[in-house]
């Protein structure tokens, strides 16, 4: 048993446990750990209080007597873990050394990250203010930019999908699929941007709340006073991207997601693209958003400097002309 920084664990890329109770871990975690908690969220709760009403020496007797090590044991079994691991509670404390002693004991050859999840945490809002060499990609709704993000990264490209971690598909049809918590979107951000290198790394044009979330302010502010390509899509081509993308969704989230649009569209327009919904009208539907859609884009592109955008038209551009010509204008 011994102890490893933040960095040297990363480096070394070991299995990570959090030993931390799950609500603790669903709120936010080192990517890719896995929970294998030493005290359920009441347990938790019950010697919490403890120290703080009675002292150390008692809530650490209280701990005891609470630990189920029936059930650790199966969490393990479960886990099917490898032989050698990184654990790390909330601060390195107690629990990650009581689970590191218990591991030990069955044979695992075990690390504790110093400092805990708070240590990763310092790291992680540190990564965001690093200087990146980025390039934003924009263009109006249905400009096909998360498919040419995903074909610049297969390229071999750096590519940092935002919507992607956030869990949010943009516009108004975003977040159906659920959003993780504030902390954890900055977490895995944070370490995939530690994984960079100093070269290019493409973004997509984003506001600086996507859904629920917020991107990190020093990271955005980097964004925000980078160059962008905004790519310049046929009107015809925008709608039918829009309509091969969120078709497949079906009717009823289809009408939720454009109820949530009812203030800013407007009551009479939200009346017509639900109605155009009912009666299958797909591509009428589709033209009433993206109107407004288009309206706040070009206002919101009419505030940057213009000087840092390059607009790049690809009328009668496939897909691999259109990655060629972005490749050369950086």
């Amino acid at each position: 048993m011994g102890q490893i920084s933040i960095v040297e664990h990363f480096s070394q890329g070991q299995v990570v446990l959090d030993v931390r109770s799950p609500i603790e871990f669903n709120h936010g975690h080192i990517p890719h750990a896995k929970n294998l908690p030493l005290f359920t969220d009441e347990e938790r709760k019950i010697v919490g209080t403890t120290y703080k009403k009675l002292g150390k020496r008692l809530a650490i007797e209280k701990g005891l007597e609470l630990v189920s090590f029936p059930r650790i044991l199966q969490e393990i079994r479960k886990l099917e873990l490898p032989q050698k691991l990184t654990i790390y509670c909330a601060r390195g404390g107690m629990r990650s050394s009581s689970m590191a002693w218990l591991l030990f004991l069955l044979g695992y050859e075990v690390l504790t990250i110093e400092g805990g999840y708070k240590s990763f945490r310092n790291w992680a809002l540190e990564q965001f203010s690093r200087p990146y060499h980025l390039l934003v990609l924009g263009g109006e709704t249905g400009s096909g930019k998360t498919k040419l993000l995903k074909r610049l990264d297969i390229d071999g490209e750096q590519v940092i999908d935002l919507e992607e971690l956030a869990h949010h598909r943009g516009s108004v049809f975003g977040g159906m699929d659920g959003q993780p918590t504030q902390e954890q979107f900055e977490n895995h951000l944070a370490r995939l941007l530690a994984k960079t290198s100093d070269g290019v790394i493409w973004v997509e044009d984003e506001s600086e709340r996507i859904g629920s979330l917020t991107v990190p302010r020093f990271f955005f502010q980097q964004m925000r006073a980078a160059r962008m390509i905004v790519l310049q899509v046929p009107h015809e081509l925008r709608v039918r991207q829009c309509l091969d993308e969120y078709l497949a969704l079906g009717n009823k989230e289809l009408s939720i997601a454009i109820h949530r649009l009812q203030k800013r569209l407007g009551g009479l327009e939200t009346k017509r693209a639900l109605e155009a919904l009912e009666q299958n009208q797909f591509e009428t539907c589709c033209e009433i958003l993206l109107r407004y859609y288009d309206k706040k884009y070009r206002y919101g592109i009419s505030l940057k400097t213009q000087e840092k955008i390059i607009f790049l038209p690809t009328q009668n551009m496939g897909i691999e002309e259109t990655l060629v010509k972005l490749k050369t204008l950086y």
